[in-house]
């Protein structure tokens, strides 16, 4: 006799198969509760966590703008000299900024970061390039 592929229900085992059924549906709710319970915990964690990451980058942007600011010169043309500190040393960068998308000034390609013996010898020979500028002016 061919088995066919629809389940067919016996009254002998009726109440087994009831119980099956409930707990089936049981374990399904309760699976659900956990599992979308465990997923809200876990974005509400991703995004306390994103968050945090936010304060931090704006609280880092911050403190470097607030200690850059008293180190910037402006030469006009969109040409600063700054004054910063990269990986533990001293540098003098003169550079040409320029605004981004969201209207921040940042540093373009085209400048010099001079660490401070280069700053200092070229403070040395600056009276020879005036008097050659001078001279040819």
């Amino acid at each position: 006799m061919p088995k066919s592929k629809e389940f067919i229900y016996s009254d002998d085992d009726s109440s087994d198969e009831c119980e099956i059924g409930t707990y089936i549906h049981i374990f399904c709710y309760i699976y659900i509760f956990f599992f979308s319970s465990y997923k809200e915990v876990k974005s509400k964690k991703r995004k306390r966590e994103n968050e945090d990451k936010e304060e931090k980058k704006s609280k880092k942007t911050s403190e470097k703008e607030s200690e850059n600011e008293d180190n910037i010169w402006d030469l006009g043309n969109n040409r600063q000299v700054t004054v910063r500190d990269f990986r533990g040393k001293l540098y003098v960068d003169i550079r040409e900024m320029y605004f981004d998308k969201e209207l921040n000034l940042k540093p373009g390609k085209k400048g010099i970061c001079l660490s401070i013996p280069q700053w200092r010898k070229l403070l040395s020979v600056m009276d020879d390039v005036d008097k050659a500028v001078k001279s040819k002016c």
